[in-house]
């Protein structure tokens, strides 16, 4: 489906009614400045009391209470790269909390609505193994440095992921990093957990099976074709980790939906190339944190991994929580018609639709035992510092605590909200 550019606004950049989400401001020059220091009470890995030193247990990178403070080095070779080519690797150096890596891959991060230029508050990607083999940070082989420039609140991904992980998910581990390049601040970033195959390998018995990135392709003029299961748009969905079986898996199921999809048999006849199991909670999952830019609504922002244990049926992994807690008609979508093909084709199926009502149920009461108001405390008090001198932060503090009240208001009926939707 090519979406033109004046649905871009509603899409990818995120127009949504004040209540809920106000409008992102530009940087203000007028701002104070920041130095190179982080704020006062950031705490380093000396007296955390938790940090395993060169052991491979990494889950110190991601405490939702410490800020690490990461530098990154380019030269003006790669610099120069960067502008011409952003999401092509270059090679720079890293510190992470004061271990060094003299030799690791650099590229920007973002497509359409949160992509910022190195003048800018730019988002990485840091690939530690590109140019030293073997080479990682407690095991971790890859960084990802979110902007937060669409999160006023500083803090919808980290309560995004804990609810997809309280619902039975794989879920990222979200941290926070205080960013500079060159010795210029960029400022407070959320360091989120890739998917790849160290998150394979935490999640899955069998992490070797196929991982696929769902993308879109962008024309010059900004419209753009998003990934799904059809013929107009399976190519997108792209090898990211694996062996390449694309013709068998990813068309596979397209050419299945085509012939299956109306049919009286389409939920157990797909069921053989499809986890409905993990597809309904990840549904129940995108529902009650409002993730109107993920697979269901918006065929947007999921990886999908062939599970080998699981007979390699499909598993939509959802990804980018930057846009979460938001109301579906705000973006003009609805979860009775929304644009993930495998998700809109289970709704219009009685017996695939009782089964995400009841995982939906499901979910609901999972959620109603997690405190998710204490780790949305511990979240404000580790932001907040930060974000109040982060010197290329495009929200000022009226936006930022409205934001943060929308989340905290969310959060306290997101069961009722969910229930609501589906009908229960």
């Amino acid at each position: 489906m090519r979406v033109p550019l004046p649905l871009l606004c509603v899409l990818a950049l995120g127009c949504r009614p004040a209540q809920v989400s106000p409008p992102v401001l530009p940087h203000q020059d007028s701002d104070p400045p920041v130095d190179s220091e982080p704020p006062d009470g950031d705490t380093s890995s000396e007296d955390i009391g938790d940090n395993p030193g060169g052991s491979t247990d990494n889950d110190w990178v991601f405490s939702p209470d410490r800020v690490w403070e990461v530098e990154i080095e380019l030269g003006s070779e790669a610099l120069r790269a960067l502008r011409t080519e952003p999401f092509e690797y270059v090679q720079g150096a890293l510190t992470f909390d004061g271990r060094r890596f003299d030799a690791v891959g650099v590229r920007l991060k973002g497509r359409l609505g949160a992509f910022r230029t190195l003048d800018q508050k730019a988002a990485f990607k840091i690939d530690l193994n590109r140019y030293v083999p073997g080479q990682d940070l407690d095991g971790l082989e890859k960084l990802t440095l979110n902007n937060m420039v669409v999160d006023c609140s500083g803090f919808k991904e980290l309560m995004a992921w804990r609810i997809f992980e309280a619902i039975g998910l794989p879920a990222a581990r979200v941290g926070y990093a205080w960013v500079s390049l060159n010795g210029e601040v960029y400022g407070l970033y959320a360091h989120i957990e890739s998917i790849d195959d160290e998150f394979l390998k935490r999640h899955y018995e069998q992490p070797d099976g196929n991982l696929y990135e769902g993308e879109y392709l962008l024309y010059p003029d900004d419209s753009y074709v998003l990934a799904d299961f059809e013929d107009c748009c399976d190519t997108y969905i792209t090898l990211d980790e694996g062996t390449d079986a694309w013709e068998e898996q990813v068309h596979g199921l397209t050419d299945a939906l085509d012939l299956l999809e109306g049919r009286p048999d389409f939920y157990e006849q797909l069921g053989r190339r499809v986890s409905w199991p993990h597809h309904h909670r990840t549904v129940a999952a995108e529902t009650w944190s409002g993730h109107n830019d993920g697979y269901s609504l918006n065929s947007n922002n999921y990886r999908v991994y062939y599970d080998p244990a699981d007979e390699g049926r499909a598993a939509i992994l959802s990804w980018d929580m930057d846009y979460t807690f938001l109301e579906p008609h705000a973006w003009s979508l609805s979860w009775a018609d929304g644009r993930g093909r495998l998700t809109n084709a289970c709704v219009h199926d009685p017996a695939c639709l009782e089964a995400q009502r009841a995982a939906v149920g499901d979910a609901c009461e999972a959620m109603d035992q997690v405190d998710l108001v204490a780790l949305y405390d511990r979240a404000m008090t580790t932001v907040n510092p930060y974000l109040a001198r982060d010197p290329r932060e495009e929200c000022g503090g009226y936006y930022r605590s409205t934001y943060q009240s929308a989340v905290r208001s969310w959060i306290g009926t997101g069961s009722a909200r969910a229930r609501g939707v589906w009908g229960l």
